[in-house]
């Protein structure tokens, strides 16, 4: 399908009026969104689906020979009446999020064949996302406020970077916008009615005091690097605990933060317009509110880090930020296709060891 026809699917349910404005109003088919021959609904609406789309959800939960979970689990329907298809995927911010993210799905094709197929599908490590979830819900859903959600749906619609991008025949903006690397990217990061970046990250500083020592990474850390490494503490934090204490023990620790955690002469300013022997990032890739974000502050501590050089890091299973599921291993994968040789240090608390090949 192109983005033409996209958009004027999708547009049944946001109307434009004599002003050029887009409002949001309820397509004639009532809840749910509809784009070609499917539509996507929560689960909370099923009751009020027509008798044909409601056996065609009980048929696919009985080929799967499952229920559906406790009422407080957010999953979201797809249902394709012409092609027997039947999808049940989890959004675990739905709740949440103004753009929830599409988590692990299972579904169901062919159903009206003798031989129906179970597909499964996990959720990507850049998550696709949904959009205009009021529409999936009716007037009356509880779990959020459902005159908020059409209040900014019609901003961003309207929104002239929003236009901007539509104008633009190369862009393909809606067949894009429903990765959250894109959405982040093309249209949150510009129209600027989120918090920054910055001031999401500096909300999760929590000041440790006196036990700061004893977090993972500054109480191994010694044992591995020379007092003569240039080190920099990445994500360092308003009163940069770890970069204070090192230093009392004789290393060159150089502190870096951004936004309001930034203190003059306790951060260096120019911190990343230099490479280190040694970068460590404490208890920072934990609470990167996205997945782009965090293959973001992967690939700058990367960058800060010399030929030969370490990157320590660790990612505490509390708070965790992200608005995806990344575990352990997927963390791991991503630190081995950047360095030469990765050492996860497992114990109650894990910690990683990245050597960054020599030649480079």
């Amino acid at each position: 399908m192109n983005s033409k026809s996209i958009a004027s699917l999708e547009r049944s349910q946001m109307t434009r009026g004599s002003d050029g404005i887009y409002r949001c109003k309820r397509g004639l088919h009532g809840i749910g969104k509809v784009i070609d021959k499917s539509k996507w609904v929560h689960r909370s609406v099923l009751p009020s689906l027509s008798e044909e789309e409601q056996i065609l959800v009980s048929k696919a939960l009985d080929v799967l020979e499952i229920h559906l979970p406790p009422p407080d689990i957010d999953i979201i329907v797809k249902i394709n009446i012409r092609e027997g298809l039947v999808t049940f995927t989890h959004s675990s911010d739905w709740k949440t999020a103004t753009e929830p993210i599409c988590g692990d799905m299972v579904g169901v094709k062919d159903l009206y064949s003798d031989r129906p197929v179970i597909f499964h599908r996990k959720q990507k490590g850049v998550p696709n996302i949904y959009h205009h979830k009021w529409m999936f819900v009716d007037d009356d859903y509880l779990g959020f406020d459902v005159p908020d959600a059409m209040e900014w749906s019609e901003i961003w619609e309207n929104h002239p970077v929003v236009k901007a991008l539509m104008a633009d025949k190369n862009e393909y903006f809606r067949l894009k916008i429903g990765k959250q690397d894109y959405w982040q990217e093309k249209v949150l990061d510009r129209i600027g009615v989120s918090p920054t970046y910055e001031e999401l990250i500096n909300s999760t500083y929590i000041d440790r005091g006196r036990s700061a020592p004893n977090n993972i990474i500054p109480k191994y850390l010694p044992l591995f690097a020379k007092k003569a490494d240039k080190i920099l503490d990445f994500g360092a934090g308003l009163h940069a605990r770890h970069t204070l204490w090192l230093r009392q023990q004789g290393f060159d620790v150089t502190a870096y933060d951004c936004g309001a955690n930034v203190q003059p002469g306790l951060h260096d300013p120019e911190a990343l317009g230099r490479q280190y022997d040694i970068v460590f990032a404490s208890n920072v890739l934990n609470v990167q509110p996205t997945v782009p974000h965090l293959i973001r502050i992967l690939d700058q501590t990367y960058s800060l880090i010399k030929p030969g050089g370490v990157f320590f890091c660790n990612f505490p299973s509390t708070p965790r930020k992200c608005n995806a599921i990344v575990t352990e291993q997927d963390l791991t994968d991503m630190l081995n296709e950047r360095y030469t040789e990765v050492i996860c240090l497992q114990g109650r608390n894990w910690m990683w060891k990245c050597i960054k090949d020599i030649s480079i």
